[in-house]
């Protein structure tokens, strides 16, 4: 926590005087373009897996990029599908070592549970400080979801996965579901929430609004629902999270971060921006982006020797701040977790939880 309060000071001090230059402590890392779905909401599974598997960074190139980060706070693990990757039980454990995080959040399909169920140990094992999130994607109850998600069978693994997860019962592990709610299951969210969480009681569920984003590729593809309908299923989604109990201390801070998240998504209130400043992007090829809905692109990492900095206070990094700084909104959840969590009246909220 005192690094998170050092990091907020910072970057406070940075956004209105230009110093000190601090390295974020939020990353999200894409650390792959290649996905075994086929989701109507995504077009990431369209890329060839064999060129962006040769594109993607190997583990020395990782090793290199997080020592840049002396401590981060948290880490989100994304992709394409993280687990298609077959060394990402070694890329955690070298990111773990060099950066020492206190959480990472993993998302994905579920559909492999052997991998995902030995890697989460071997990692828990591995890393005696971690807090672990693994997110599992589920937008809707058997035949449902497989259509949306675009893979016959789908349900059935992510399923099988999620209990294995829970069975390990590891107090430094907390196991998710994560919704997209799209025109395709909005109307159906209230009933795929409660079919869930009354069968398979997950310690987190977090659901996020099909918008179109730079990096899914999706830009051109009609996915967000109608905002009446969204809002209803928000509000119920809201309701039912103030009345659990929750019994892990970081899924109570996620829960909170969650109903918050909610609560703005409904009402669109005016947000101070932190995002490209306290957060990053590093995609699956050495790229830095400052926001993952945009292409807001500041040079690859690979062109620098790996060195972060050289890119995040570099003209381009700076030019990206002001445009953000201007007009800023966000309908994705870790960009508005950060400008939650850098509002210093907030983080009173989060201790407290």
């Amino acid at each position: 926590m005192l690094h998170l309060i050092n990091s907020i000071i910072g970057c406070k001090f940075y956004k209105k005087f230009g110093f000190p230059k601090v390295l974020p402590s939020i990353l999200t890392f894409s650390i792959n373009d290649c996905c075994n779905s086929r989701c109507k909401t995504c077009n990431i599974w369209k890329n060839n897996p064999k060129k962006k598997m040769k594109e993607q960074l190997n583990i020395d190139e990782i090793k290199k990029i997080f020592s840049n980060f002396k401590r981060l706070y948290w880490i989100t693990i994304t992709g394409g599908e993280p687990f298609m990757r077959n060394d990402l039980d070694e890329v955690i454990k070298a990111i773990y070592d060099e950066s020492k995080p206190k959480l990472i959040t993993i998302a994905t399909n579920g559909m492999a549970t052997q991998r995902i169920v030995s890697w989460t140990k071997e990692i828990l094992g591995y890393c005696k400080n971690l807090d672990l999130v693994i997110n599992i994607s589920l937008d809707g109850i058997g035949e449902q979801h497989d259509k949306i998600r675009g893979v016959k069978g789908n349900f059935d693994l992510a399923i099988k996965t999620l209990i294995k997860l829970k069975k390990l019962n590891h107090p430094r592990l907390t196991v998710g579901v994560n919704t997209v709610i799209s025109r395709y299951n909005v109307a159906e969210f209230p009933k795929i929430y409660t079919y869930i969480k009354n069968n398979f009681n997950p310690d987190d569920y977090i659901a996020e609004i099909a918008e179109n984003r730079a990096k899914l590729g999706n830009m051109k593809l009609k996915i967000t629902p109608d905002k009446k309908k969204y809002l209803k299923a928000l509000l119920f989604l809201i309701n039912s999270l103030e009345n659990e109990k929750q019994k892990k201390k970081i899924s109570k801070i996620v829960r909170t971060l969650r109903i918050e998240f909610y609560k703005y998504l409904m009402q669109q209130y005016p947000l101070e921006n932190f995002e490209g400043i306290a957060s990053a992007y590093i995609m699956f090829n050495g790229e830095v982006w400052v926001s993952y809905s945009k292409r807001f692109i500041v040079g690859n990492l690979r062109e620098v020797n790996y060195d972060f900095g050289k890119l995040w206070f570099n003209e381009k990094a700076n030019e990206f701040r002001m445009i953000m700084e201007k007009k800023y909104s966000t309908m994705l959840a870790n960009a508005f977790y950060v400008n939650f969590i850098y509002n210093p009246k907030n983080v009173f909220k989060l201790f407290i939880s």
